[in-house]
């Protein structure tokens, strides 16, 4: 007859202690404002293999955004099997809205941790042109 092994194993997986995020765009504008990060985590030997952790992203608005909205924009993504986050973030329209902005090119800043570490890393710059200049 048929013999069928069924063996299910899980590997003792060690916290997240790193990260490392990209910015598929780096230009946003009235009618684009998702903006879309990937997030890989690696435990303490550089394994992808970490245990379950969440990635958390702040897009802190430029001077001249600060008078338009000044909140910070947040986003926490959570890692799957292989250490790997996506997440999307839809930067406020009012960063966007020309009648109330000084200069046609707004900046804000991207940066990222682990929820667990409170070292941040940046990403730079992003810039969002307005459609009114």
């Amino acid at each position: 007859g048929m013999f069928e092994a069924m063996q299910s194993f899980s590997i003792d997986r060690q916290p997240a202690l790193s990260a490392t995020a990209v910015l598929v765009e780096t230009e946003f504008y009235a009618d684009a404002r998702q903006m879309h990060v990937i997030a890989q985590v690696f435990d303490d030997v550089h394994s992808i293999f970490a245990a379950q952790a969440r990635v958390k992203f702040d897009v802190s608005p430029g001077a001249g955004l600060l008078p338009v909205l000044a909140t910070v924009q947040q986003l926490i993504c959570t890692t799957d099997t292989f250490g790997r986050c996506e997440g999307v973030l839809s930067l406020p329209s009012e960063w966007f809205d020309g009648s109330r902005l000084s200069s046609a090119v707004q900046y804000a800043s991207v940066e990222y941790r682990l929820e667990t570490v409170f070292t941040t890393t940046s990403l730079g710059q992003v810039a969002l042109p307005s459609e009114w200049f």
